[in-house]
């Protein structure tokens, strides 16, 4: 079976996340990430490294137990409705932090979509009026 690049990058980024786990601080860890960029480089395989960074950074999110919910709204939400989303998101989810992606859609009318690993909380105006209308039809 052929090592394709995915599974590549993965097995690089478990090494890279072994590693970054076993540094004693901070200042360990931020050698080795440096130490992996210069072997990419060497290497010849700088491409590799976006991925390979962000599947490492997906493994300590785990590791830390942080969420990266999506966010999509009609217009940014404030910080005070940020707060409040995060310390709900944290309880459900027994998270030690929340970490945003907000998109702006305006097509969405109004309300918010919060999509959680592969949960979607739906209470977008846009999904309530689709809602209605299918309900309509029937």
């Amino acid at each position: 079976m052929a090592i394709t690049t995915s599974n590549a990058n993965s097995k690089i980024a478990h090494i890279l996340f072994d590693a970054i786990k076993q540094a004693k601080n901070e200042a360990a860890a931020k050698k080795v990430v440096k130490d992996f960029v210069a072997v990419l480089k060497r290497s010849g395989a700088v491409k590799r490294g976006p991925a390979v960074i962000a599947l490492t950074e997906k493994l300590l999110e785990q590791e830390e137990n942080i969420i990266r919910p999506i966010i999509t709204s009609a217009t940014a939400l404030s910080k005070k409705q940020l707060d409040d989303l995060s310390k709900q998101l944290q309880k459900q989810y027994r998270s030690t932090a929340v970490h945003f992606d907000q998109k702006i859609d305006p097509s969405v009318l109004g309300g918010v979509s919060v999509k959680v690993n592969d949960m979607l909380y739906d209470a977008t105006l846009k999904k309530k009026l689709l809602t209605l209308t299918n309900t309509l039809k029937q």
